[in-house]
């Protein structure tokens, strides 16, 4: 069973330890009163959010383990007012009624008139929606998001007051299908303070728990005799995980524990059981009843490159691999992978758990990716306001073929200890299990062996190969042999020619008579002209030293 963990940690000097249940009931108490909102003002219609994030992957540069901050985010978001609708935008401009549609299935309810009401940055003018059910704005005075401040916080780094609110606030004609059509307002406001991969200190100094108060511009409310003073909004921001480090000589934070690391990637054997275990999701600040804790394996942008991004499924496209260009799976992380395209995590019992098994066979043998542990919070303030940060905890990952579980897979339940080693030759065709391994062929099957190699004639068209920044012009030999994916012990491989089959020679990169080439699936040599007298190649193949 091969054992991956993860190790967190918790600022006692910052924070303190925090009683969860006595934090929530008074702050949902104390913000009835503090932010001005009524009764008839619902969580449907009003929407106050934090929803910073910060995102951290451990590696191991030179052998040594580190946890690297990759940026994060103070965002928050204000919505007053909602629209409800199906199927996305139905069109731009003329004509004015678009029909129930797969892409518009009321039809056309909703004009926008100004704004961005689906909030993809892009300006919605002109655009028909098919609306279900639409609410105006009631408190926040929409398009005056320059109003919009924070004044106080805790003692941070953070400047106050902090303006910056973007505002995408929008006006919608509703119902068109009606003969009761009215403007609907709503208001709507986004703040998003970024963090770079070299900023941690910076963000950890800014984004810290406690209460932060806002002002916003208030709606014209006739009950003040002109005289508008802001809307004040109350958020409390709560204790969050954060990456592994060590502060005062105490190691703190979350990370990944007994991982065993090859070329960067922290190693997963497919074909067994695969515990990964971490430590720190403590009750110091997690809230079991209402935060969340998730898993999953997304793929890399390059799948050789550990720090490369994972690539974030929306479900809406086609993913390409930067290398080859190739299409990855639209729809479905690495794992889960058995679910829909609508499921792309794992969402755990409970954020407290410490450890999740991966069964056999649900991965691919030469994968790679970055594991990805997402702890959610979900800590209200009152009804309509909440703190739902994330933080993300990464470890590359590379589904290895290791050569005991890919044996023991083959062969059947009885084949003892001895049967299952390298040097055994179980179906008895001549070809040892390591072997058999090595080259892709199935030991149990004597009709099947080693058979990787392939020999041709190439012309100066197709064989392309260059020394010196000279291309050469001859016919040449191409002896191509394809390599195991991810070998675990990792392995070497090797060509070898002879003139009479008795004296073998290695072919080396600065062979004046040969143009190796070598990727990660496929060792390539190629003659320069075709060798005088004929000769013979032969594949070599051991464990790497």
């Amino acid at each position: 069973m091969s054992k991956i963990s993860l190790v967190r940690g918790i600022r006692p000097s910052e924070v303190g330890r925090v009683n969860i249940t006595k934090t929530l009931s008074l702050s949902v108490a104390a913000c009835a009163v503090a932010s001005g909102l009524s009764n008839a003002q619902t969580a449907t219609s009003f929407d106050f959010t934090s929803t910073s994030f910060a995102n951290y992957r451990q590696v191991s540069p030179g052998g040594v383990e580190v946890t690297n901050f990759e940026g994060g985010a103070f965002a928050l978001s204000v919505r007053d007012g909602n629209a409800v609708y199906v199927g996305g935008a139905c069109g731009n401009g003329a004509p004015l009624y678009y029909p129930p549609s797969p892409g518009c299935s009321l039809g056309a309810t909703g004009l926008v008139t100004a704004g961005d009401l689906n909030g993809d940055g892009v300006q919605d003018p002109g655009t028909y929606f098919s609306i279900s059910s639409i609410s105006a704005a009631a408190i926040l005075q929409p398009f005056d998001g320059t109003k919009a401040l924070l004044v106080s916080a805790p003692p941070s780094l953070l400047p106050r007051p902090l303006s910056g609110f973007v505002d995408t606030s929008a006006s919608i004609f509703y119902n068109l299908q009606t003969a009761f059509i009215q403007k609907y307002d709503i208001t709507l406001l986004n703040l998003n303070r970024g963090y770079t991969a070299a900023e941690r200190t910076r963000f950890d100094n800014e984004v810290v728990p406690g209460t932060y108060n806002f002002n916003f511009a208030r709606l014209i409310n006739p009950f003040f005799n002109g005289v508008y003073p802001p809307v004040v909004l109350q958020l409390n921001l709560f204790p969050a995980l954060d990456g592994f480090r060590k502060v005062n000589n105490v190691k703190q934070g979350f990370r990944f524990k007994n991982v065993t690391f090859q070329d960067g990637f922290a190693i997963l054997d497919p074909l067994e059981l695969n515990t990964l275990e971490w430590e720190g999701n403590t009750v110091s600040y997690i809230a079991p009843a209402a935060d969340s804790l998730y898993i999953s394996i997304k793929p890399l942008t390059d799948p050789e490159d550990p720090y490369s991004d994972p690539i974030q499924y929306d479900g809406l496209g086609q993913f390409l691999d930067a290398p080859d260009n190739t299409i990855v799976n639209p729809t479905f992380p690495i794992f889960p992978n058995f679910v829909g395209p609508t499921t792309t995590r794992i969402f755990l019992p409970n954020p407290l758990v410490q450890s999740y098994i991966i069964p056999p066979n649900f991965l691919g043998v030469g994968q790679t990716g970055v594991i990805d542990i997402e702890f959610v919070l979900n800590r209200p303030t009152s009804t309509v306001i909440s703190d739902r940060s994330t933080r993300r905890f990464r470890l590359p990952v590379r589904l290895v073929n290791r050569f005991r579980t890919a044996i023991a897979s083959k062969l059947p339940v009885t084949a003892t200890t001895l049967q299952q080693s390298a040097d055994y030759d179980f179906d008895g065709d001549g070809f040892s299990n390591f072997s058999e391994w090595a080259f892709g062929s199935d030991p149990a099957n004597a009709a099947s062996t080693p058979n990787s190699a392939k020999l041709q004639t190439v012309a100066p068209s197709t064989s392309a190969y260059t020394r010196d920044g000279q291309t050469t012009t001859q016919n040449g030999l191409k002896f191509e042999i394809t390599k195991l994916q991810n070998p675990d012990p990792a392995l070497t491989y090797d060509v070898e020619f002879s003139t009479d089959m008795k004296t073998w020679t290695t072919v080396s990169k600065t062979d004046p008579k040969f143009v190796r080439t070598e990727t990660a699936d496929k060792l390539t040599v190629t003659t320069v002209g075709l060798p005088s007298g004929g000769g013979f190649f032969r594949s070599k193949v051991q464990e790497k030293k």
